[in-house]
């Protein structure tokens, strides 16, 4: 076979390539449009209804309790804040096991943390209270490093003691600043 076989095979395979990927990654592109625009019209929608509860001298953490439920409840789990069988809300969890994960460190493996509900519905934290937002930000900021860490450290195969040293540091930030976002939490 001749040089330019290899080269109009070359050419060939590119240009079905090109042809096969351009309307794919259309479809692919206006399948996320669509859950951008979803995901945008119900934080639109959320927030419309946040600002329409009335603020008759309560407390900012009952409102957004009751903003909670009721949003929960559209959904079909309702969460009874201030009632016996309380369940905590999702983020708050989220941030407890981050707390433990931080806290019950082994020097044996990097343990990577939990981002699903703040990653997934953090288009809500505008609801919380600036000083409570802010640390949680903050703290989350951390979380995705650390998680970076341990990503190089498992996937990659990168053990090494300046990565071991870093998750060490940022880990004792994090459970600094998680101790620091729960008591602001259960005050506010």
């Amino acid at each position: 076979m001749d040089w330019w076989h290899f080269a109009l095979i070359a050419l060939a395979s590119i240009a079905v390539g090109v042809a096969a990927g351009i309307p794919l990654s259309k479809l692919v592109l206006r399948h996320k449009e669509k859950q951008l625009v979803k995901k945008w019209r119900k934080k639109k929608l959320l927030a419309e209804e946040y600002r329409s509860t009335p603020a008759i001298d309560v407390h900012e953490h009952d409102l957004l309790e009751e903003f909670i439920n009721k949003h929960r409840a559209k959904e079909g789990t309702e969460v009874f804040v201030g009632q016996e069988k309380s369940t905590k809300p999702e983020l708050l969890v989220e941030i407890e096991n981050n707390r433990r994960i931080a806290s019950e460190y082994s020097k044996g493996e990097l343990t990577p943390f939990e981002t699903k509900v703040w990653d997934g519905d953090y288009y809500e934290a505008h609801t919380l209270p600036p000083n409570l937002r802010h640390e949680l930000l903050q703290a989350y900021i951390d979380i995705h490093l650390a998680n970076t860490i341990v990503w190089l450290w498992t996937e990659l195969g990168r053990r090494t003691p300046n990565l071991k040293e870093r998750y060490e540091t940022i880990r004792i930030k994090i459970a600094d600043r998680l101790d620091k976002v729960i008591s602001l939490f259960y005050q506010s």
